[in-house]
């Protein structure tokens, strides 16, 4: 016979109430995800232990609940320097995976897909940029700007993506009317 965990596990983890018992096993693979709901967690429970400590019942134990809340402020405080580093690590993994991506267009032939993929790489760029501090995120912040555009910019600016362009050849409409050959 089997773990029990085999057989009752799948069962009772289907159900969202009980799939985050430790039974369950972890809420998430990404390490991120995780530290990010502990965090949210342990703020749920600091923010019930702040309730406690001014009902009367309690009121004995308020110094201990007090020094318990403080605990838990630390442990939240520790858990930000991984959070902070495994995000950073997803933002520069994004932002490799992104500059790997551009070699997938030929600028010749496909300009306004290879200013995506560049204006995508932009974006992430500034994203990591903005953790690297209050003055480089600033910088960081009008880089993802440009990264949100860049492809709109490239599409005006390139001949034969605009639109002003795309149909000269096929003559200009008048009252619905094509007429060939005016504008050549």
């Amino acid at each position: 016979m089997g773990d029990l965990r085999d057989t009752v596990a799948p069962i009772i983890c289907k159900d969202p109430r009980l799939a985050g018992h430790t039974f369950c096993g972890p809420v998430s693979a990404s390490a991120k995800e995780t530290l990010e709901n502990l965090e949210k967690e342990l703020g749920e429970l600091e923010n019930s232990l702040s309730v406690l400590e001014f009902a009367t019942e309690f009121g004995p134990h308020a110094d201990k609940i007090t020094n318990l809340r403080g605990k838990i402020g630390q442990i939240q405080s520790a858990i930000s320097n991984p959070l902070s580093a495994v995000s950073l690590y997803e933002d520069g993994r994004k932002l490799v995976g992104d500059i790997r991506r551009i070699r997938n267009f030929d600028p010749e032939t496909d300009p306004v897909g290879t200013a995506k993929a560049d204006g995508a790489a932009m974006q992430s760029l500034g994203r990591l940029v903005q953790k690297l501090g209050p003055l480089a995120g600033s910088v960081g912040v009008i880089i993802e700007e440009m990264g949100k555009i860049f492809a709109k910019v490239v599409t005006d600016i390139v001949p034969k993506t605009r639109a002003t362009n795309r149909h000269v050849s096929d003559g200009y409409k008048q009252g619905g009317v094509i007429i060939p050959g005016y504008g050549d």
